[in-house]
């Protein structure tokens, strides 16, 4: 369940003693030390949360719409253009873009 075996910072924090015991007996479930009951469950959240604002989620209307789109996108705008000419004036550098 953790995921690197080069521990090498350290967490540290106060809580209450029923919330304690708590933890010892989830842990205990899962025949782990509290620590790597913690990490990995504080992982698996962190990671979960950082994903939900990473993706987008689509109704299959939506996402046929989309589809569409792409097979058959619009014309592009002036300002569409105007902005393709900017981009294409710069460069990636390193995996940057840079003008």
């Amino acid at each position: 369940m953790v995921t690197s075996l080069h521990k090498t910072d350290r967490l540290s924090c106060r809580i209450a003693p029923e919330h304690k015991r708590m933890l010892e007996r989830a842990a205990a479930r899962h025949g782990l030390s509290v620590t790597d009951y913690l990490v990995s469950t504080a992982l698996q959240v962190a990671q979960d949360e950082l994903l939900e604002g990473e993706q987008i989620r689509l109704s299959p209307k939506d996402w046929e719409a989309v589809l569409a789109l792409l097979d058959n996108p619009p014309p592009a705008t002036s300002e569409l253009e105007q902005a393709m000419a900017r981009f294409n004036d710069g460069e990636f550098i390193a995996g940057r873009y840079r003008k």
